[in-house]
């Protein structure tokens, strides 16, 4: 069976390559290792030919990096899963754990879930990084929206004859898929105090510390999968074993004071540290002690990732959301996480996300935090391939807000108070 191995550039199949007006991409590079289904499958970033929409978060990888005869464009911003039979064989040279994880770190930073690498980083790996972003470029739009629409076709199971493994993988799917709404829907009964909902009485956060709660809000069944991509901890490509890794990156947590590397760290901790004491350990004195919110944030959502039912971590809820409408037959969810702060205030995170079998939002789809008054504090909207959108604030104990999810004409309100 073919094993492909994160940061190896592979050449697509031919029949899978779909026409179109521009040059179409030629190669992929393996995100991360096959996972064992009906049909074994990875995660792909595009690697084009065209090179002239080079910007921000299309980086140029040069020919001599890639061992290829010709330059390439990495959209950093574009990973998405795709058949391990749909890849033909590798090509060029496998990248190095450096520029693999910075392209990674590239392409996170364009959906907000880290900083942009410094372009002296960036340049001192060999990559090229164009001045060019998407804010009121409209060729660079054209091409993010062209490349978008390719992905379809690199999904389809070209190559593969075997239709009865075909069906079995769809129906595998698809039961996730209604598990995981399933789940949202199910209420449990137990440690619920109960009432009869009323729309027009506000919830209040700080109930939820002590687990009381209306039915409707549940608590996450499953880790919600935040990152653009899964770094696979490989040890072939370390020069230090993990543990030691671990023990260096804890002792730099406690000495340094500059918010950015903590946050870097606290990230890298939760890619390698799951199940170790000492990573949770760590990572809660972090919490305990940051007045970061950026930091607080991150460090919650790496304690999510390693050890979701510690009682440390922000209390989190979600409730499946109805706009009246039928977003493509898929569903929305609406999670609010809530954590204690000093002097009676509290950090708070919305974020939605799709239930269904997309695993993007649709395009347009909406958050807005508002003042009680009505008054639009924050916004956010979906863009293509947005796994989820978010807003992070703070708040004192008592202080009311709304958050308000729409698309088109259909909305929907919710009323808080922390």
């Amino acid at each position: 069976m073919i094993q492909p191995l994160p940061g190896e550039i592979w050449e697509l199949n031919t029949i899978s390559i779909p026409s179109c007006h521009h040059q179409a991409p030629r190669y992929v590079m393996i995100i991360t290792e096959p996972e064992e289904v009906v049909l074994p499958t990875v995660s792909v970033m595009l690697l084009s030919e065209e090179t002239n929409f080079l910007s921000e978060i299309d980086i140029l990888i040069p020919s001599y990096i890639s061992g290829l005869q010709k330059d390439l464009l990495a959209e950093t911003w574009l990973v998405f899963p795709m058949f391990v039979c749909d890849l033909r064989h590798p090509t060029g040279a496998r990248l190095s754990y450096q520029i693999y994880e910075t392209l990674l770190n590239i392409g996170d930073s364009h959906h907000y879930l880290t900083e942009l690498p410094c372009s002296h980083h960036i340049q001192s790996l060999g990559l090229q990084q164009g001045s060019q972003t998407l804010v009121n470029n409209d060729i660079l739009k054209g091409f993010h929206t062209s490349e978008q629409s390719k992905i379809n076709k690199f999904k389809a199971p070209a190559l593969c004859n075997n239709q009865h493994s075909i069906m079995q993988m769809a129906e595998q799917v698809l039961n996730q898929a209604v598990q995981t709404e399933q789940d949202l829907i199910d209420t449990t009964r137990h440690n619920i105090i109960e009432f009869i909902p009323n729309t027009l009485t506000p919830i209040t956060l700080s109930h939820w510390l002590q687990n009381i709660h209306s039915p409707e809000w549940q608590i996450p069944t499953q880790t919600q999968k935040l990152a653009v991509a899964t770094r696979s901890v490989n040890h072939r490509e370390y020069t230090i074993s993990t543990i030691d890794e671990i023990s260096t990156l804890i002792k730099q947590l406690s000495l340094l004071k500059d918010e950015s590397q903590k946050r870097s760290i606290a990230k890298r901790l939760s890619e390698i540290g799951k199940d170790n004491q000492n990573v949770k350990q760590a990572l809660i004195k972090l919490l305990q002690t940051t007045q970061d919110d950026e930091t607080l944030w991150t460090v919650v959502e790496s304690l999510w990732q390693i050890d979701p039912g510690n009682s440390a971590v922000a209390v989190r809820r979600v409730k499946l959301i109805d706009l009246g409408i039928q977003l493509a037959g898929e569903g929305i969810a609406l999670a609010i996480a809530l954590i204690p702060k000093i002097n009676n205030r509290f950090g708070i995170l919305l974020q939605v996300y799709p239930t269904g079998r997309e695993i993007y939002l649709p395009p347009q789809l909406k958050l807005a935090l508002l003042e009680t008054t009505g008054k639009v504090l924050k916004k956010v909207t979906a863009q293509l391939a947005d796994f989820f959108i978010q807003i992070k604030f703070s708040g004192e104990l008592g202080e009311a807000f709304s958050v308000k999810i729409c698309i088109g004409e259909a909305e929907t309100t919710e009323n808080f108070i922390i």
